[in-house]
């Protein structure tokens, strides 16, 4: 097989995206990516980190898609943190890495 490189947008996409299972799930997006691209430069775009029938994995921002899954939830960290497949501690984890304010999604009355 031909050897890949990535360009930095698809390196920062990679970098930034909450693994949350292990590191299964990045080779197979890796594996993916490469077996089924003929090009030698592998773009942001290639990448595809969701599937159609989850609503929050189509975000490839991972603070987007943090924000929609409070924000689906109605502001409870932990069903958020349940729809991400992470713990609660690495939901306020990751809102910390990506500016996200620890009150977002609460209601302002």
């Amino acid at each position: 097989m031909p050897e890949k490189t990535w360009s930095n947008e698809a390196k920062e996409a990679l970098t930034s995206f909450i693994w949350r299972k292990n590191l299964r799930e990045l080779f197979h997006i890796l594996s993916r990516t490469v077996t089924m691209l003929n090009r030698k430069l592998i773009r942001k775009d290639d990448l595809y980190f969701g599937t159609q029938s989850n609503p929050i994995g189509e975000y490839q921002n991972e603070g987007d898609r943090i924000k929609a899954a409070i924000d689906i939830s109605n502001g409870h960290k932990k069903k958020a943190a349940e729809m991400l497949k992470v713990s609660r501690k690495t939901l306020y984890a990751h809102m910390k890495k990506f500016g996200i304010p620890t009150d977002y999604g609460k209601s302002m009355t």
